[in-house]
């Protein structure tokens, strides 16, 4: 409530009021208009402090940036974290709210891609792509084949070459192991990117 005395005026009141505005908190009186106004007429003129967009609440937001690197500030938007997989982005068929600049590389729903190799359109998750390191179905199939029938042909002239690498100079590159090849062998997360906390 309001208590007026002999130096507190309709004026004074109305001159506390307007320098209190929407985003400010700090109410700029004077010492003696404030020594007349109750605590609970001061916090009922006083509006919050706006925060920082890190810290309102967004629905989703887990799923989009569920990655233990955002509280040490590492970047988690797809253009700036993974610009070679940004450019693959079919703006064509993604809708005009999402692009790279603002999906972050955890975003679980799919969007669609565009292969710069084979120009083959698809749909993938972000974090498909980012943190498990798939790409285009079309052309890993390709590149699977491709390194299985290397490796049968290296694994069955293997064994021919192996009494004569003793008489093989040794500036010859050792083989391959099947795993270092093959990329069906190979692990389907990488361990650098694996900084999620749940799934």
């Amino acid at each position: 409530m309001l208590r007026y005395g002999n130096p507190y005026s309709c004026d004074a009141l109305r001159v506390a009021m307007m320098t209190c505005t929407a985003s400010m908190c700090i109410l700029r009186v004077n010492r003696w208009v404030s020594g007349q106004l109750d605590n609970s007429t001061q916090s009922a003129l006083c509006v919050s402090l706006r925060h920082k967009a890190s810290s309102i609440r967004i629905a989703n937001r887990k799923k989009v940036e569920m990655f233990v690197g955002k509280r040490y500030h590492l970047p988690t938007r797809l253009r700036v974290a993974a610009p070679d997989i940004a450019a693959e982005w079919d703006h064509e068929k993604n809708p005009m709210h999402l692009y790279p600049e603002i999906v972050g590389i955890g975003y679980m729903h799919p969007v669609y891609w565009r292969c710069r190799g084979c120009a083959n359109s698809y749909q993938m998750s972000v974090e498909k792509r980012v943190v498990r390191g798939f790409g285009c179905p079309l052309c890993e199939d390709r590149e699977l084949d491709r390194s299985m029938a290397l490796n049968t042909a290296a694994m069955g002239t293997g064994s021919a070459r192996c009494g004569d690498s003793d008489t093989a100079s040794s500036d010859a590159t050792p083989p391959l192991l099947p795993g270092e090849e093959n990329r069906s062998l190979r692990p389907k997360r990488t361990t650098m990117l694996n900084l999620r906390t749940k799934y």
